[in-house]
């Protein structure tokens, strides 16, 4: 069967009536719990900048993350499934309605309600606790790399909820972190295999200015995926090697590529099920 946005519709209507007591139940828990969160955090004195954009990409990715691994559950391999296999949809259907529901309705409608909240909190921080600290705004850069960023994890706590049957969350978090710690511990074995013991063959003439004909022997300290690298000649002060222009927009590309990967694994994980 080919898409049709009428299957679509309905299966999207399907969802919602399905759901609407949990939804509703979650459009008035959700504020109130990050409020709760918001004011423990300023009644400490903590609620600074940072910490308020940790709020609300932690409560974005764990509350999101949780919602994600209900959209696609149904479908995956076990007993109850059955029914929903048997569905006059395509995959290509059941996949566009948990894109709608997951990456686009549940973020908008969670800043909606989370950053009001927060903004709410930061003005009672300062009238009631003393506490003056600036509001981080989501504008420009930071709010194309929020989007990027949470659609891309909960994108693949999508894949995840079709390979797992139990505990589909919490298993998700825990392959994330895994791999994030493999690509991190990876990266720093290629780098000190390639770069280690390298030293550069040219200096610049500002830094044979500053330096005299001091001989340095520099040491890699530090590397992070698609970053920059850390060097150490032994004194307090590191050296950094810096990705340019062209090279950094590179982990920007990889990132916006991750999505579109993780869903359509989810478009062939849905095929694989229904054969």
């Amino acid at each position: 069967m080919r898409f049709s946005f009428t299957r679509f519709n309905h299966l999207f209507m399907k969802q919602l009536r399905e759901n609407k007591k949990a939804y509703l139940l979650g459009l008035i828990a959700l504020p109130i719990l990050m409020g709760v969160v918001s004011l423990i955090m300023a009644y400490s004195g903590n609620f600074s900048e940072d910490n308020q954009s940790a709020v609300l990409v932690f409560g974005i990715l764990i509350i999101g993350g949780f919602f994600c691994s209900t959209l696609l559950g149904d479908y995956a391999l076990k007993p109850s499934a059955i029914r929903s296999l048997i569905l006059p949809t395509t995959n290509l259907e059941k996949l566009f309605v948990a894109i709608v529901f997951g990456l686009i309705i549940f973020p908008v409608i969670y800043l909606a309600l989370v950053y009001p909240v927060i903004l709410l909190v930061n003005y009672i921080d300062f009238e009631v606790f003393g506490n003056l600290y600036l509001t981080d705004p989501i504008t420009g850069k930071g709010l194309t790399g929020f989007i990027i960023g949470t659609t891309s994890i909960l994108s693949f706590v999508l894949l995840c909820s079709l390979f797992y049957r139990k505990f589909i969350f919490i298993k998700a978090s825990l392959t994330f972190v895994c791999l994030i710690f493999l690509l991190v511990a990876s990266n720093s074995a290629i780098a000190n295999k390639l770069i280690g013991d390298s030293q550069p063959t040219q200096f610049t003439k500002d830094f044979k200015k500053n330096m005299g004909t001091k001989v340095l022997k520099f040491e890699l300290t530090g590397s992070s995926p698609f970053s920059r690298l850390e060097f150490s000649d032994g004194s307090f002060q590191p050296l950094y090697i810096v990705l340019d222009n062209t090279m950094g927009r590179l982990p920007f590309i990889l990132a916006l590529l991750i999505m579109p990967a993780m869903l359509l694994a989810c478009f062939y994980r849905l095929r694989e099920i229904e054969l």
